[in-house]
Formats: structure tokens, C-alpha cells, sequence
């Protein structure tokens, strides 16, 4: 049976997931403002948990646009769909609320009256009802009102699906997994060039760099909240995470150029536990140095980063940082490709090259854009 699904991402990466989808087998691909729905039966929607490395949630959409103008309205939409087959009391379960566009302006009320119609159906019909688990349910569920209408979903994900399961630490940075994975994809990654990140921080490009080409699915070392489901097809589950191991382990020793550098200790430091975790350290190198001090020993062909752009730094320093950034580029990466993330635009000013195309991409609470420069060869020296 044919299902409907959501798959959210970062806003300036629908074009991005909707291809993943498409390349997993997904139906009636279409994008939307920071999501992708699709259809498909409900292993797609596991496929697309283990798969989409873009993408932050998977939700399966349980009904859509049935009447809520009222408390009473609500209860009712809710109460007359059947949960047994998603949901049992044995199962935990939390409800989340958007609202707009309605007359009802409270998310926390829309939520506990769809919370309280669940609990009285099974209650009723089992004669127990599910416990309510804040921080790690089972099922959790989100309904949104609009316009007197009410849809609600289930998440097949649980824990956002930027948490690859590797991470050592989990870093204050704006950039996430699925973003970094995501801009990559952008930048045309394959595995068959050689990359280098000269402001590398915590590794996070380089680590999803390695496993895009390695062939490692993304969700292959964490769990999900549908596997815990009353109607998992645990059969096909155990089948799709079968092949995605051995697809790793055909990839795993794929020979890869990735070497990152960065002059902070610390996050050098916790680059290299996070290549540990993720299994990529004999394929990944990394080494200590500014970015003015960089030399790589083999010319990239495709330079990825995140220079800093943020409160952290006063702006001399930043600026600095940047025209330090462009010399690096004009000097040691004649030929090659380089995409930049920024969210200041003034911040480019420094590197004095001029951008070939940006991507809109919002990072957090910034729009920021994902910058392509296309690095020319040194000028040659004139003979004396």
C-alpha cells in the first residue's frame, strides 16, 4: 500500500533531497519550503531514514485536512482515526503542535487534545493507554493546524537524522551532518577527486565526505524510532540494512584523497577522535596549521569550508582570516573548484576572487550562501 511521506531539510536543499529520494525509488517526488514529500510503501520510509543524507526528518502522514475548528472538532479528527495499528500501551508516545492560520493560537493545547484523543481511543479499546515520553518515545507524532484543519504525521526518525551516530561530541556549530552532507552533494562530491578542507574545525565535511564515497549509508550506525513500531516489517528492515552493510563494506577501502587542517588544537583534536568514531581515520588525514601556513602535498581538485563568519571572532580577525583564505587558494589550488559557506556577504570582500555561483542555504537562523569560485593557475613570473 502506497504511502505519503514528509522528509525535511535545511531551506536551499529541497533540489538536493528530492534527488536522493528519486535515486532511492521514491513516487510522486515533490518539493516544498524546507521538505520533500513523497510516496511510497512504508519500507521506502526506511530507506529513506537509512539513506537520505540531506534530509533531518522522515514523517509518514497518518491523515490530512480533516475538520478541527473547535476543541471538540479536533478531539473527534483524532479520536476517529485508527491508532492500534501505529501505536499500542505498551508503546510511549509524545505530541508536538504547529499551528497557523487558526483561530486556536496555543501549539501546547492543540497538542495535548490530540494527546488526550489517542490515549481515551486505546484506553477504551484495550482497557490500558500508552505512557507519554518526552524526550525518547516510541511514536512520536505531530499535528498541524491550519486553517481549521487538522493533519497529523508520525516520525519515523526520532532523534533528528543529522546525528549520524559518530559524532564524539556534539558540537555548537550551525553546520550539522545533513547540511554538510547536503552542501557536498552541491559541490558535485563523488569520492574521485582529491579534497582538502584548510579550515577544517570539528571534521564534519570530512567525515561526510568519506562516507558519501565509501558508500556508507548514513543512519547504517544508529537507530530510529519505527523500529520499535507494532507494524514494523522487521523482515525487510533487517534486508535493507543487510545490503547497506555490504555495500559499506565494498566501498570502505575505496582509496580516497580527503585531508583537512585547521590551527585550533582543540577542534583538530576532536576532528580526529570524530574520524576514529566514524572509521574513516585510515582514509582521512588531517594535520595542525593556519591557513596561511598550509601547503597540501597533492594539489586539490576540489576545495570545501566553513571559514569562520560568526560572533566569535572581531571583524579585523575575520577579515583577515578570509583574505589569508584567498592567498591559500590562488597559491597552492590552481585549477581547482572551491566552495565557501558564509553568512556575511561583505566577509568575501577579502578573498579578491570573484564567486562563479552562490546557493542560498540557511544555516540556523542565517541565510548564508554556499559560494563557488572556479581558483585559476598562477600567473606565470616574467623572465627578468
Amino acid at each position: 500500500m502506497s504511502r505519503t511521506f514528509f522528509a525535511t531539510c535545511a531551506l536551499g536543499l529541497e533540489e538536493v533531497l528530492a534527488d536522493e529520494l528519486r535515486g532511492l525509488g521514491a513516487a510522486s517526488v515533490r518539493t516544498q519550503r524546507g521538505r520533500v514529500s513523497f510516496l511510497g510503501p512504508l519500507t521506502m520510509g526506511y530507506r529513506a531514514c537509512l539513506w537520505c543524507r540531506s534530509a533531518s526528518r522522515v514523517q509518514e502522514q497518518l491523515f490530512r485536512d480533516r475538520p478541527a475548528g473547535s476543541r471538540r472538532q479536533l478531539y473527534d479528527a483524532v479520536y476517529d482515526f485508527d491508532w492500534a495499528p501505529s501505536l499500542q500501551p505498551s508503546n510511549t508516545l509524545a505530541v508536538s503542535a504547529s499551528v497557523r492560520d487558526s483561530r486556536a493560537t496555543d501549539s501546547r493545547f492543540v497538542a495535548l487534545v490530540t494527546k488526550d484523543a489517542i490515549v481515551d481511543q486505546l484506553r477504551k479499546r484495550f482497557g490500558d493507554r500508552p505512557d507519554v515520553d518526552a524526550e525518547r518515545p516510541d511514536v512520536p507524532i505531530r499535528v498541524i493546524l491550519t486553517r481549521e484543519r487538522a493533519t497529523v504525521l508520525r516520525d519515523l526518525s526520532g532523534d533528528s537524522l543529522h546525528r549520524r551516530g559518530w559524532r564524539p561530541i556534539q558540537v555548537k556549530s550551525p553546520l550539522n551532518e545533513a547540511t554538510a552532507a547536503g552542501l557536498l552533494m552541491l559541490a558535485g562530491w563523488s569520492g574521485d577527486r582529491a579534497l582538502y578542507d584548510p579550515m577544517c574545525g570539528s571534521g564534519t565535511f570530512l567525515v561526510e565526505a568519506a562516507h558519501m564515497a565509501q558508500d556508507r549509508a548514513p543512519g547504517l550506525r544508529r537507530r530510529f524510532a519505527f523500529e520499535r513500531w507494532p507494524d514494523l516489517d522487521r523482515e525487510a528492515w533487517k534486508t535493507l540494512r543487510d545490503e547497506a552493510l555490504a555495500r559499506h563494506e565494498a566501498g570502505r577501502e575505496r582509496p580516497l584523497s580527503i585531508v583537512g587542517s585547521d590551527h585550533h588544537s582543540g577542534a583538530l583534536s576532536l576532528a580526529r577522535r570524530s574520524l576514529v568514531a566514524a572509521e574513516v581515520r585510515h582514509v582521512v588525514r588531517v594535520r595542525r596549521c593556519s591557513v596561511e601556513h598550509a601547503t597540501p602535498e597533492t594539489t586539490p581538485e576540489l576545495v570545501v569550508s566553513n571559514p569562520p563568519w560568526g560572533l566569535r571572532m572581531d571583524r579585523e580577525n575575520l577579515e583577515q582570516a578570509w583574505s589569508q583564505l584567498g592567498e591559500f587558494l590562488k597559491a597552492h589550488c590552481g585549477e581547482a573548484t572551491a566552495f565557501l559557506l558564509s553568512g556575511d556577504a561583505a566577509l568575501t570582500q577579502p578573498l579578491r576572487m570573484r564567486a562563479a555561483r552562490r546557493h542560498p542555504i540557511r544555516i540556523g537562523p542565517v541565510d548564508a550562501r554556499w559560494i563557488r569560485y572556479e581558483v585559476l593557475p598562477p600567473a606565470p613570473r616574467l623572465k627578468e
